[in-house]
């Protein structure tokens, strides 16, 4: 179930030589651990250590030894111990807590702390085979879903039907908006118990596989009008496919988007596109300012949408990057 993990530390590591740290510590430890839960060290040379709950060790020492990984009991002492023989420890300061690290600085007097954030986003960008594989899956099944569901009850049955659905065929839990109507204008809606029907409807939705997400948004219900708006936002799409290519900065991806929405449609509030993987939002990040380039197996959602004042319309595929981006589970 746990994905490539020997692979992620040795990049990690790998990565820390080049910013010169001895080891660094976060609390994104499914990613590099398998376990959702506790405190990772990860040293520049040797095995990493997981420090989770006394009451969690039993659960986990199986895979843990298989995966050739250390396993201590979460406590402040014992961490600070094993962070003071580091001259330098990077910190992941997107996922650890500021109150943990401001502490952690109060106690180790020997080491001095950076921010690692950008070499750990980095690494999560970039995709392996398997990670690849189950993002696919993801994406498919949630796609099968949202093909199937009844689209002429409430938005609250639509989504409950979502979510019954996926239990039922064993998906992992995931995220589902469903709005109707004016509601679609507002990008991050929440179901209310409104009817659903005759009006025109989006969903975004993703389901899990093994913990890696989609990221899917399908209109329905559309009248004329809206149905010619939401051809062009596919034909958009595709033009910003089209002009992705291996190098290109997220930033001249987002400036693209925003000119040729502008043109056709209307500028768009948002980001066009962002990374996805164990997080449903991650690196690359396409905004104007954005330093990030596309590379090779980078996996990432590209989301034109338009939002009127009675109705939006968003269409969003996730794809990955080969010689070309192509949408990972080849369903347009």
């Amino acid at each position: 179930m746990f994905l490539d993990l020997k692979e992620k530390i040795r990049k990690t590591q790998k990565q820390m030589v080049k910013e010169g740290v001895g080891g660094i510590l976060t609390d994104d430890v499914y990613f590099l651990g398998g376990i959702e839960d506790g405190v990772m060290l990860i040293p520049e040379k040797g095995r990493a250590e997981i420090f989770i709950s006394p009451l969690s060790i039993g659960t986990y020492e199986e895979f843990i030894k298989k995966e050739r990984l250390k396993l201590r009991a979460l406590s402040r002492k014992t961490i600070v111990r094993q962070v003071e023989n580091f001259e330098k420890v990077g910190v992941d300061e997107e996922k650890i807590s500021a109150a943990r690290l401001e502490r952690f600085k109060k106690e180790t007097k020997k080491t001095k702390f950076v921010n690692f954030s950008s070499g750990l986003q980095k690494i999560k960008s970039i995709k392996t085979n398997k990670e690849i594989e189950a993002i696919r899956k993801a994406n498919e099944r949630t796609k099968e879903i949202i093909e199937k569901v009844n689209k002429e009850k409430s938005e609250v049955e639509i989504k409950n039907d979502v979510e019954k659905m996926s239990l039922q065929k064993n998906y992992e839990p995931g995220f589902f908006i469903v709005a109707a109507g004016k509601h679609s204008s507002f990008p991050h809606h929440f179901a209310r118990d409104v009817p659903a029907k005759n009006k025109n409807l989006l969903i975004d939705a993703g389901v899990r596989y093994k913990k890696y997400w989609a990221d899917v948004s399908r209109c329905f219900n559309l009248r004329e009008k809206q149905k010619r708006e939401y051809e062009i936002l596919k034909e958009i799409f595709w033009e910003i496919v089209d002009f992705i290519t291996i190098g290109a900065s997220a930033a001249d991806v987002q400036k693209f988007a925003q000119k040729i929405l502008s043109k056709k449609l209307k500028k768009l509030p948002h980001a066009i596109g962002h990374g996805v993987g164990t997080e449903i939002h991650e690196a690359p990040f396409f905004y104007e300012k954005s330093k990030a380039k596309i590379e090779r197996n980078i996996v990432f959602a590209i989301e034109p949408a338009l939002y009127r004042k009675n109705y939006g319309l968003r269409y969003e595929n996730v794809l990955v990057m080969k010689n070309k981006p192509e949408i990972i589970d080849g369903i347009a």
